[in-house]
């Protein structure tokens, strides 16, 4: 004869709640989140623009960064983008990468102008700290959503509002 066992969970239905809080505060958070960073890049963009060779290229370059967030939808993530406007600096890849001079449309290259890399060079300077600044920023986001999720009232004594209390106060 099979003997069963059963398990009962104490709490499950705070702790959906608490899920699905979580879930929605962190949908409104991650776009700021995503944008802070994506600013922090622009800056960057600015800076590693003027501290490279003088001239209308650079000054091009700092007066067309650019940062811009777009929230999620169903079909796309959320997404943030940083670097150089197109409509304002057309030829910026010529920049970033540099090029060949010629004289005709197919003719013989007779020059070469050095690569000016802004975006590369402030993402590969910066690329660390924005990763762990959205790391921060959504381990932040989670602890304040569990946070305002424990602060309600609970049927069963308040289970997530106590590990709060404690991951708050690491």
């Amino acid at each position: 004869m099979a003997t069963g066992i059963s398990i009962y969970l104490k709490g499950i239905e705070e702790f959906e709640r608490t899920c699905n809080h979580v879930v929605k505060y962190m949908d409104e958070k991650k776009t700021k989140i995503l944008l802070e960073q994506a600013t922090l890049v622009k800056e960057g963009i600015k800076k590693t623009a003027a501290e490279q060779q003088k001239g209308s290229v650079n000054h091009s370059a700092q007066k067309a960064a650019y940062a811009y967030a777009k929230p999620s939808t169903t079909a796309y993530p959320t997404v943030a983008y940083a670097g150089i406007r197109p409509k304002k600096m057309p030829h910026a890849h010529l920049v970033e990468a540099g090029h060949d001079i010629r004289r005709v449309k197919k003719g013989p290259v007779v020059g070469h102008v050095p690569a000016h890399s802004f975006v590369l060079k402030t993402w590969d300077e910066m690329k660390d700290q924005v990763q762990e600044n959205i790391a921060k920023g959504y381990g932040t986001g989670i602890i304040e959503a569990v946070g305002t999720s424990a602060s309600t009232p609970s049927e069963s004594g308040g289970g997530f509002g106590a590990a709060y209390e404690a991951a708050k106060g690491r």
